[in-house]
């Protein structure tokens, strides 16, 4: 008979859901951003994982994270149930981001290892450091980017979420040169259509993107907060 403990419930929907999805321990970690100690004590361990830990962990398997913090707040009897968060903290910050090579950045994404929106990150500090090397390929990146994105705009669930893809859309529709413009922009405009973002909406996300870097060669994220609270104004459908 299967345990009502809601501990154990959690940590076996934990094993049970990394199994599912095939991935091993380090597959799990990495997704995650969380360290072989703390995926190996929230999945088997005999102390409650923090709220923190569970989100990430739920992001990483690509669930909602309610039902399994439902279990941690009723293995923690006495405490108000956490308030929850949309998504997890994430070391894949754009500050973190930049700190990388461009070698070890593809690299990274190649794995397809990383969580989506982590992954769209990557690409927009990809065109940065690309246009501040100078790199001639820059173009063709911006539209290739734009255009391999849109693959995971179902990630989007709030606007911090869309911040990032608009992000992208907008760097890229910045930087492109050229005759790539059109296919940069006909992917620019696909990413945030579903989202109802439209292009008036659009051209303040370039504007404040235009503003952030200035002509130069300052990382385009530091809009990111401007675009977030824009389109929060905008209240628009994230599914």
């Amino acid at each position: 008979m299967l345990s009502q403990d809601p501990l154990d419930r959690l940590k076996r929907r934990l094993r049970v859901l990394r199994t599912s999805r095939g991935l091993s321990m380090a597959g799990l970690e990495l997704r995650a951003g969380l360290g072989h100690t703390t995926v190996s004590q929230a999945l088997n361990g005999p102390s409650v994982p923090s709220e923190q830990t569970v989100v990430a962990l739920a992001d990483a398997l690509g669930i909602p994270a309610e039902p399994l913090l439902a279990l941690r707040a009723e293995a923690l009897p006495g405490q108000a149930p956490p308030r929850l968060r949309s998504r997890p903290p994430t070391r894949f910050t754009y500050e973190y981001l930049e700190q990388r090579s461009l070698p070890l950045l593809r690299g990274l994404h190649a794995t397809g290892a990383v969580p989506r929106l982590a992954a769209v990150r990557i690409r927009t500090v990809d065109l940065h450091l690309s246009r501040v090397a100078g790199d001639p390929a820059l173009p063709d990146l911006c539209a290739a980017y734009t255009h391999e994105c849109l693959r995971y705009t179902d990630a989007v669930e709030n606007a911090a979420d869309l911040a990032d893809f608009a992000l992208l859309a907008a760097t890229a529709t910045l930087y492109v040169k050229g005759d790539r413009k059109v296919d940069v922009y006909a992917g620019a405009i696909a990413l945030i259509d579903k989202h109802g973002v439209d292009s008036v909406v659009f051209l303040s996300v370039q504007g404040d993107v235009d503003c952030a870097t200035g002509g130069s060669a300052e990382p385009p994220w530091r809009a990111w907060t401007g675009i977030r609270d824009l389109l929060e104004r905008e209240g628009l459908p994230w599914r």
